[in-house]
């Protein structure tokens, strides 16, 4: 039997879509996440067998935006994956069995109709080989497309990576060092020529957008150096 953790009504402001007007001004989207695990252990008291939905709700966020995605099926993937992956929770986090992600475009059709993209996968599903692109740094891309590229980054304990160019990061983990400053998990920012984590193992998020994307960035995410 699989306990289920949901994330419903995740409302996010985003550049999604295809028409022209679609990617220069912002819309909403709403989300729901579910998660499928063994509770029984956290029903006890421990912390590190369920899910942080608040750090699940930073890092949804941070994909979905940030990819300024054309499909809401790429939407709904890219979480998805991340959500599935193994280790995607954190080496000792709960092993995750099932997950379900839904993307509702209320605003797509002018009220005609509510158009939305649902889907579930189980664990396993996705497993995609990592890069080791330096000594200490592993690699794992989660969606490419046109627009963007998803990926997860694990940096051993003061290995430094060279993050492609128009990337953003979310740190998930650890600390990362970006020129002369320290930033902590949580933090969303572009990173310079190279990156280096600090004294334990770094998780981070990543999106590279294509170079036409990078270039209409409105304004910098917080956290940038």
């Amino acid at each position: 039997m699989t306990d289920w953790i949901h994330l419903w009504d995740l409302r996010l402001h985003c550049i999604v879509g295809v028409e022209e007007a679609e990617r220069e001004t912002p819309q909403p989207l709403v989300l729901a996440v579910s998660v499928g695990l063994d509770l029984e252990a956290a029903a006890g008291g421990d912390l590190g067998a369920t899910v942080d939905y608040q750090a699940l709700e930073r890092e949804v966020r941070f994909l979905v935006e940030e990819g300024r995605w054309r499909l809401i099926e790429s939407v709904a993937a890219v979480v998805l994956r991340h959500v599935l992956r193994p280790y995607g929770r954190g080496a000792a986090g709960p092993a995750v069995e099932r997950a379900r992600v839904r993307v509702t475009k209320p605003e797509a059709l002018d009220g005609a109709a509510v158009p939305s993209v649902e889907m579930e996968r189980q664990a396993g599903w996705f497993s995609r080989e990592a890069q080791a692109p330096a000594p200490g740094v592993t690699q794992t891309r989660l969606l490419e497309t046109p627009e963007a590229t998803a990926f997860a980054v694990e940096l051993a304990p003061e290995a430094t990576w060279a993050p492609p160019e128009g990337t953003t990061v979310l740190i998930i983990e650890g600390t990362l060092e970006s020129g002369d400053r320290q930033f902590e998990k949580g933090h969303r920012l572009h990173p310079r020529s190279q990156v280096s984590a600090g004294p334990a193992p770094t998780r981070l998020l990543a999106v590279a957008r294509a170079a036409a994307q990078s270039r209409s960035t409105p304004h910098a995410p917080p956290g940038e150096p």
